[in-house]
């Protein structure tokens, strides 16, 4: 089954960041699950995710960001705009 566009965008932009090697990235998991699980990363690092208070975001070395992106259970969790001050 073929993973929506937004994934792709999200691979895609992924690997079009240069993130220094030594900077987590922040994503957010969007699964189901209630009960913690794990996630494999690259030289045996490990992420866990839930949907459940203080398992919903992961900070992420960059070269195990694609590899959770395609797993579908996790995206980028990008900043919300900062909120102008009305005038």
């Amino acid at each position: 089954m073929a993973q929506p566009d937004v994934y792709d965008d999200a691979l895609e932009l992924a690997g079009d960041l240069a993130i220094p090697a030594d900077t987590a990235m922040k994503l957010r998991f969007i699964g189901s699950r209630m009960a913690t699980v794990a996630f494999a990363g690259h030289k045996g690092r490990m992420y866990r995710g839930a949907d459940a208070p203080g398992h919903r975001f992961a900070p992420v070395h960059p070269d195990d960001v694609a590899l959770l992106l395609r797993s579908g259970e996790w995206m980028v969790d990008a900043p919300k705009p900062a909120r102008g001050r009305g005038r």
